[in-house]
């Protein structure tokens, strides 16, 4: 991420989706930095906050979920980290079609 406003990086189209697993890594060897992941509604809403100032240490990764989490449709996955382009994040989901 390049940047340190909130950015989405998952959204739930078509079909409700489970989330499988989210993980956060830092790239940098300047320090440990933080990062916020969110959960909202397509109406901007914070459902709930995955993860809130986590510090992830320097060259670093770190699985966030222990069990999947469904959304609906519409909702979205959302970053904020303290310093840009030092966190990178991963998501793995799938929709629930039947």
């Amino acid at each position: 991420m390049a940047v340190t406003s909130v950015v989405g990086v998952f959204t739930s189209t078509t079909y409700p989706s489970v989330i499988e697993s989210i993980r956060l890594a830092n790239s940098s060897d300047l320090g440990d930095f933080d990062a916020t992941v969110s959960w909202t509604t397509g109406a901007g809403t914070t459902q709930a906050y995955l993860v809130r100032n986590f510090i992830v240490p320097e060259y670093s990764s770190v699985e966030l979920l222990d069990n999947p989490k469904r959304i609906d449709i519409g909702d979205k996955i959302a970053i904020q980290c303290s310093v840009g382009s030092v966190m990178n994040i991963q998501v793995s989901a799938r929709n629930i079609t039947s």
